[in-house]
């Protein structure tokens, strides 16, 4: 595997449309360093969401439209779970980008307290999980990764786009291949 790098990503990294920002998050490594416990890894599993029209978008869906700039996290809560996503530029219309699976590179034992289990290959599959393993909550809404250390988007390790898989959106009606995944 390539090597991991460490550098925060610039704001100007999510400054296009979700379905160009989403298969880029891959390999990306997000890393949480909630009330003193620290969890890293690669994000392996995303799907867009196009906004306007898109029947399939949380935030398009709800009544009350929140503004992000571009990277900001959106987090809500769905059947239970509590969902991870990045807002793309065209946010307002509710395109966003959800966060559905990671490798775990740090903190597996914290992972694991917080009763996540993880894959014998690393992996954390399903959106609630993985905002539970790295310590997201609803309270996250609205915060923006380049303010603090708390929440960081890192470059991570680069990808042979061979490795990127596009599909169908998982539990949706949609057509459009919009889910990116790392095999």
């Amino acid at each position: 595997m390539a090597k991991l790098v460490q550098t925060n990503i610039s704001s100007n990294f999510f400054n296009r449309q979700a379905e160009l920002l989403a298969p880029d998050l891959l390999g990306k490594t997000l890393r949480t360093n909630i009330s003193g416990q620290l969890v890293a890894g690669f994000i392996t599993d995303v799907q867009a969401y196009t906004g306007k029209g898109d029947l399939d978008s949380s935030p398009y869906k709800k009544s009350e439209k929140l503004i992000f700039d571009p990277g900001v996290l959106y987090v809500y809560s769905s059947q239970g779970h509590t969902m991870l996503t990045f807002a793309a530029p065209g946010y307002k219309d509710g395109e966003c980008v959800l966060v559905r699976g990671l490798c775990i590179t740090e903190g597996q034992r914290v992972v694991i307290q917080r009763g996540i289990n993880i894959t014998a290959r690393g992996l954390i599959e399903g959106p609630g999980k993985v905002s539970k393993a790295f310590g997201i909550t609803t309270s996250s809404n609205g915060h923006n990764i380049f303010d603090d250390n708390s929440i960081q988007l890192l470059d991570g390790i680069k990808l042979d786009l061979r490795q990127i898989t596009n599909t169908r959106r998982a539990h949706s009606q949609s057509i459009e291949l919009l889910r990116y995944r790392v095999e």
